[in-house]
């Protein structure tokens, strides 16, 4: 799943949307608050808050956002562009603190969670990119502005 929708909450603050996972009685959408800060020579996005929107029967519901709340998420990146080469400085700390009345297989979550989150960091990177460098090549529209992505 990669980042589907996004919204300016301030000057530099941006809710995420990821997009919806179904799973067997929910689905699910991660949302974020990130900070974005910009120097000459970088961007760095940082998480501030995140939370969980459950789709389903409300006791499955309340059970998955339970859950969310064992879930922490700590992530710093840092984009630049230096000598023609884009460069991405990355920190993820995720932990999963599971209570064990959550009927969650454990173990299912620790095989998969690192390479769920190195594939989840590169596709939204991917992602990320192609937005950046298609709203750098956007032609200016006829009020001036630059066109949206």
């Amino acid at each position: 799943a990669a980042v589907s929708e996004v919204r300016a909450v301030d000057a530099d603050r941006f809710e995420a949307r990821v997009s919806t996972s179904n799973f067997p009685l929910v689905s699910l959408r991660p949302v974020m608050v990130m900070r974005c800060a910009k120097t000459d020579a970088a961007l760095t996005v940082s998480i501030e808050e995140q939370r969980m929107e459950v789709d389903g029967p409300r006791w499955a519901a309340d059970i998955v956002i339970a859950a969310s709340q064992f879930l922490r998420t700590e992530s710093t990146s840092t984009y630049s562009i230096a000598d023609d080469v884009f460069t991405c400085q990355s920190i993820v700390e995720a932990s999963f603190d599971l209570p064990r009345w959550v009927p969650i297989p454990v173990s299912a979550v620790e095989k998969g969670g690192q390479s769920a989150i190195e594939k989840q960091v590169l596709d939204d990177m991917d992602g990320m990119i192609k937005s950046l460098v298609a709203s750098v090549e956007a032609p200016d529209d006829a009020a001036g502005g630059a066109a949206p992505a």
